[in-house]
């Protein structure tokens, strides 16, 4: 109707307007638009995405499905396995004994996901399944004729889209799939429409109670993440070297006001590293602190500048920061 086009005119209008006025932010604070940068890149890389196709298919595995922050084969698999159980689940909804032996199924691998997540000093749930499981209901029983077969039919397309043309590289620091929530929302709805019996009911209410409670895991996790980093923050403050850089960008952002505060600089890359050290000199100090995420051995050096100490932070969930003091030389 008229007034549906009107309303979608003006949707779009101001949604245009959302992003001309980031970028124009961004470009008169940063000079340049990062994001729109970062945008362009990885639309680009689409157009060869059987170069990426391994990386790709791994985080959309993670995205979807992942209960655990990693992109390793196991965790890939106890993704992919609560992915069945519950499209075995939403098939067999209908039928009471069937349907009860899949949910003991889920139980199993949820509790088994549960304890690992636990033991891996808890962290993110990035898969969309893993922290809203009625929306794998929804992905079988959303095409019945109807509305809902047209909203599961927009959720599901988009999917394969935003997989071939996300950011590579940060499926795990996330949670629900954030590329891939509104997906999972409309897959909800269609999974509420189509429990329509009274065993489907029983099924769907203890799955929404399960989603419930990941959705606690994680709020207090939230606590858990926000006060351990906030300690270290604090810890970066007051290290006494005037400067600091850091390696992972992330890192810095993280720290919220305290970074503004402070003399910080981000330097990804080495060339960015490289003019972050003659930004210092320019400052008129000849020492500062690198800070990077431990992998390893410290692999970064300086031309002209001498490692003096190095220390290591413990953060959450196993991770740690390293901090390299570097002075010029002579």
């Amino acid at each position: 109707t008229a007034s549906a086009v009107v309303t979608g005119a003006v949707m779009a209008v101001f949604a245009a307007g959302s992003l001309v006025g980031n970028g124009l932010l961004e470009l008169a604070v940063l000079g340049s638009s990062t994001r729109s940068a970062r945008s362009t890149a990885t639309a680009g890389s689409a157009t060869s995405l059987l170069d990426t196709v391994g990386a790709r298919f791994g985080e959309a595995i993670t995205t979807g499905t992942g209960v655990v922050a990693a992109s390793t084969t196991s965790a890939h698999l106890l993704g992919l396995a609560l992915m069945i159980l519950l499209i075995a689940t939403g098939i067999r909804a209908d039928k009471p004994r069937e349907a009860r032996i899949a949910m003991i199924g889920l139980a199993v691998v949820s509790g088994f996901a549960f304890l690992n997540w636990v033991l891996d000093d808890m962290g993110f749930v990035p898969g969309m399944l893993a922290t809203t499981p009625l929306a794998g209901i929804g992905l079988v029983r959303g095409w019945k004729p109807g509305p809902s077969r047209f909203v599961t039919g927009i959720a599901a397309a988009a999917l394969p889209l935003i997989w071939a043309t996300e950011y590579l590289g940060g499926a795990g620091p996330q949670w629900g799939g954030r590329y891939i929530l509104l997906s999972g929302l409309l897959l909800t709805v269609a999974a509420v429409v189509g429990i329509d019996t009274e065993s489907a009911r029983w099924v769907g209410s203890r799955i929404a109670a399960a989603g419930f409670a990941v959705t606690m895991a994680g709020l207090v996790w939230s606590g858990v993440y926000t006060h351990s980093f906030a300690e270290t923050t604090h810890y970066l403050a007051g290290r006494p070297e005037p400067v600091l850089v850091f390696g992972d960008a992330h890192v810095s952002r993280q720290a919220g006001s305290v970074a503004v505060r402070n003399r910080w600089l981000a330097a990804t890359g080495e060339a960015a590293r490289d003019q972050a050290a003659l930004v210092v000199l320019d400052m008129g100090h000849e020492e500062f602190g690198y800070v990077e995420v431990v992998h390893g051995p410290p692999t970064v050096g300086f031309d002209g500048w001498t490692a003096s100490s190095v220390d290591e932070v413990d953060v959450i969930g196993g991770s740690s920061l390293r901090i390299t003091t570097w002075k010029v030389d002579g």
